[in-house]
């Protein structure tokens, strides 16, 4: 491989410009249409970040340095592709290039959805575990989800930051130019954490002489894993990257990974402390003969309890490492859940997963420390707290529906299960809650309209006959009236037949408002079949009430109707019966009603 510097006089400047071309005698298995593609092709023209120790940097004559430079150097020769690298002021300004298609590549960036939108990628060549970095006194930090009032800062820009503000609402954000301010920040107790990279990490805090810092915890699920970004619009340039990128090697990435972050130290040798150490020496070799027995006894002794202590402390780190990782996937497990999970201690609020604030509209810092019967709807309340109260007692409870107050006031309906379980050393409740409110809208409208008319979203002769059955049960024991009426339409068919089904129907529905127009709240309308209707009374204080509500219905329905611009004029025939002067049961009422409905059709016709 061999590096090319290349200079250009612009206006105003110099920007340099830096070519690194692959050297031949490495062979991918190219297919036909790659190995055309990259006779054809150019120089690659490629962004990076210009101030990335010890990653990616351009230095003071435009060269392109560091771990990232190194394995793209590979990486090119083996693909046989020349890069020529585009100086940009800053990551922003590359980030800029790349979607306006002024650059082909991004030279080492992780994957993230926003960046899914413009670029291809390959698959990754360098993976370096991100953790988090604090000041010496600060706790280790096993789960990032349950700090509060704590501040990370972070480099603008960086797919941390996306993936922090997305699984991590609780933690506050700072955000600065660059890694070096980040670091400096936490050092200054400006901020109490940063999370970068493990590479980045140890270098900085070496670089820099900041020993006061320390890492206090790591996200194995936020491993960087660094990629080359394409534009769109080239995959067959994609494809070939990244069977070059398959060539790399563990033992090679190492080299080059050791190669920029390794320190030197420089020693000064004092020869008149190394005469006063030696003659020391002579001394207690001298004296130590007697004693040379024993020390070889001795040293026998204490190799086979080192190398038992040895084997202690490796058991004990696979342990440790093994209840982090199991600590991880259990807290991933409970923070992506899609049902809500609250633990309930002394009837407050101790925990809350980022699904309840999907499901209630609150933060988790909103809720923390409330009484958790804050958020159940008033009249639920006494069943949920006895269900708690139970469960608390060692009682097996059944799944069980309630109702919640949202933080935009709407409510909620979610479905409980739980159990009692011990939390910080003291007796709770882990309960879990799934979102129904969709599924209850549903069970709503189906049982709606299994007791409705669809056209009128009147009561239909089901619902009419229960709310009868039930009002006779009521007007019996009370000994007081009740009336039924039967509502038929005169002339209803010729006005399907001259001005069709359309402003037929849109009557029905005109007829049956003015009907709910002309009664009380308590009273029941019902369409029974085409042009029927129904009427019901549940309370009559006297029979001539009857002969008023037959009255008002009917002149309600003279009234001229106008339908999507037609005036449809129509009348009622109306019969009715009074509980108990016309019969003692729902039969033997609509009969009479009935009677007299066709008894004033009659009348009707003759007139």
């Amino acid at each position: 491989m061999r590096w090319i510097i290349v200079r250009k006089i612009l206006a105003g400047g110099i920007a340099a410009f830096f070519l690194f071309t692959a050297a031949a005698g490495y062979a991918l298995q190219l297919s036909p249409e790659e190995e055309t593609y990259l006779r054809s092709l150019g120089p690659v023209s490629i962004c990076v970040d210009p101030d990335w120790e010890p990653f990616e940097r351009l230095d003071q004559d435009g060269a392109y340095v560091g771990i990232a430079a190194d394995l793209m150097r590979l990486i090119g020769a083996r693909a046989g592709i020349t890069f020529q690298v585009t100086p940009t002021r800053d990551w922003d300004h590359s980030v800029a290039l790349s979607k306006s298609g002024q650059c082909d590549i991004l030279a080492f960036l992780n994957k993230t959805p926003l960046r899914d939108q413009w670029l291809i990628f390959t698959e990754p060549y360098f993976i370096d575990p991100n953790v988090i970095v604090t000041r010496a006194e600060h706790d280790y930090i096993p789960n990032l989800a349950a700090i509060s009032n704590e501040t990370m800062v972070l480099p603008k820009g960086t797919s941390v930051e996306e993936r922090i503000r997305r699984d991590y609402p609780n933690v506050r954000l700072t955000l600065v130019e660059s890694e070096a301010e980040a670091f400096r920040l936490v050092e200054s107790r400006e901020a109490d954490m940063t999370m970068r990279s493990l590479t980045m990490a140890a270098y900085t805090i070496k670089k820099e002489g900041w020993f006061n810092l320390k890492i206090a915890g790591e996200i194995p699920a936020y491993a960087n894993r660094m990629r080359i970004g394409v534009t769109r619009e080239k995959p067959v340039l994609k494809d070939i990257l990244d069977k070059a990128v398959a060539t790399l090697t563990p033992q090679e990435v190492n080299e080059i990974v050791s190669r920029h972050v390794s320190i030197s130290v420089t020693t000064r040798n004092d020869y008149g402390l190394l005469f006063k150490v030696v003659s020391g020496f002579l001394a207690v070799v001298g004296m130590g003969l007697v004693w040379i027995t024993v020390i070889r006894r001795k040293n026998r002794d204490l190799a086979l309890l080192g190398e038992q202590l040895r084997r202690d402390m490796v058991a004990r780190t696979e342990v440790e490492s093994a209840l982090r990782e199991s600590e991880e996937r259990y807290r991933l497990l409970v923070e992506t859940a899609q049902e809500g999970i609250v633990v309930v201690q002394e009837e407050y609020l101790a925990y809350t997963n980022p699904m309840m604030s999907v499901i209630t509209g609150y933060t988790a810092d909103e809720m923390r420390s409330w009484p958790f019967i804050h958020l159940v709807f008033p009249e639920d309340r006494k069943a949920v707290l006895e269900n708690h109260r139970l469960r608390m007692d060692g009682h097996v409870i059944p799944r069980y529906q309630m109702r919640m107050l949202r933080k935009d006031g709407a409510v909620a309906w979610v479905e409980v299960s739980g159990a009692r379980v011990e939390w910080g050393g003291r007796p709770a409740s882990l309960n879990f809650l799934s979102d129904i409110t969709e599924r209850k809208a549903i069970e709503e409208k189906i049982h709606f309209m299994a007791q409705h008319d669809p056209l009128t979203s009147l009561p239909n002769r089901t619902l009419f006959f229960d709310r009868l059955d039930r009002a006779l049960a009521l007007a019996r024991r009370e000994r007081r009236g009740l009336a039924v009426m039967f509502v038929d339409l005169n002339d209803f068919k010729p006005v399907n037949d001259t001005y069709g089904h359309g402003i037929g129907d849109l009557l029905l529905q005109s007829v049956a408002r003015r009907i709910e127009s002309a009664l009380r709240a308590s009273d029941t309308v019902a369409r029974i079949g085409g042009d029927e209707f129904v009427v019901l009374l549940p309370t009559l204080e006297r029979s001539a009430d009857v002969e008023d509500v037959v009255l008002k219905i009917g002149q309600s329905l003279t009234e001229p109707f106008n339908l999507d611009g037609q005036t449809v004029a129509i009348s009622a025939s109306i019969g009715a019966a009074v509980f108990p002067d016309h019969g003692n049961d729902a039969a033997s009422l609509c009969r009479h009603a009935d009677t007299m409905m066709y008894e004033d059709k009659a009348r009707f016709k003759k007139i």
